[in-house]
């Protein structure tokens, strides 16, 4: 009543009476909001919330747009979506989202990606994506023909060739070439 405990640990630095969950990562009191137990400066507790209700390491309020509880630079708070991992016909969970898309913008954790189109921003896998004019991973730029370039998704492997070489990702390193 006079506490808040999280994961059996005292919270001190919430306000017991007005403290609310709001996801799994997300809580907030009348005066601040929290993402994992840290202070996430400038949002607004009246109108933040979680971009995804499930599981979203995206967040936003009236003015502003968050991952995890760093401040996404630049963002539209207005018009900020989740960007779905499309794996052909079946859309698959992303733990996290993520990507996230504005009307200007596409962002990889938090990050802008330079030159992503978002209207047509298609995430393949949470390191592969692509859009109109370019293949990137881990949000950045591949050096790849548009055209030509052919991929397999193998578990934690991505396989790529275009026709001047061959590529091979492996979750979260940068390409062997």
């Amino acid at each position: 009543k006079n506490s808040v405990y999280l994961e059996g640990e005292k919270f001190l630095k919430v306000d017991p009476n007005t403290f609310e969950v709001l996801d799994y990562d997300y809580i907030k009191d009348k005066n601040s909001v929290y993402f994992q137990r840290k202070f996430i400066n400038k949002a607004d507790p009246v109108t933040f919330k979680p971009l995804d209700s499930f599981f979203s390491y995206y967040s936003k309020d009236k003015k502003y747009v968050y991952y995890q509880e760093k401040l996404v630079k630049g963002a539209d708070s207005d018009t900020l979506k989740k960007v779905e991992l499309n794996a052909g016909n079946s859309k698959i969970l992303d733990f996290g989202s993520t990507y996230a898309s504005d009307k200007n913008s596409v962002y990889f954790k938090g990050k802008k990606i330079s030159g992503a189109d978002p209207k047509t921003f298609e995430a393949l896998n949470s390191e592969l994506s692509k859009d109109k004019n370019n293949f990137y991973y881990n949000g950045k730029k591949l050096n790849v023909h548009i055209k030509t370039f052919e991929y397999t998704l193998e578990g934690s492997c991505i396989k790529g060739k275009d026709r001047n070489k061959i590529l091979y990702f492996y979750a979260m390193k940068k390409p062997y070439k």
